[in-house]
C-alpha cells in the first residue's frame, strides 16, 4: 500500500500525505482519476502484489463513470433549454 500513496502524493493527486484510506476521491479531477487509473494499470499488472489494488482500481472505474455520466446528463439538459429556445 506504500507503494501505491507514495506515488498519489508525488504525483499531486492529492494535497496532503495522509493515510490512503482515508483518501476521497470525490476532490480528485476527472484527468486526476485518469491519470492514477492509468499508474495503478501499471502497478497492477507489475508489481509482485499489485493484484491486491483491484478493488482500488474498480472504485475508480465507477467514479469516473459517474462524473462522465452527469457530465453529459448537464450538457444534455444545457442543450434542452437551447433548442427549446431556438424553437421557442
Amino acid at each position: 500500500m506504500n507503494l501505491l500513496r507514495d506515488w498519489i502524493v508525488r504525483s499531486g493527486s492529492i494535497k496532503h500525505a495522509r493515510p490512503f484510506a482515508r483518501f476521497e476521491i470525490m476532490t480528485l479531477t476527472i484527468q486526476q482519476i485518469r491519470k492514477t487509473m492509468a499508474n495503478l494499470a501499471t502497478i497492477i499488472e507489475t508489481a509482485p502484489d499489485g493484484q491486491k489494488y483491484w478493488p482500488l482500481f474498480e472504485r475508480l472505474e465507477r467514479e469516473l463513470a459517474t462524473r462522465l455520466d452527469r457530465s453529459a446528463r448537464l450538457a444534455a439538459a444545457r442543450g434542452a433549454v437551447r433548442r427549446d429556445e431556438i424553437d421557442g
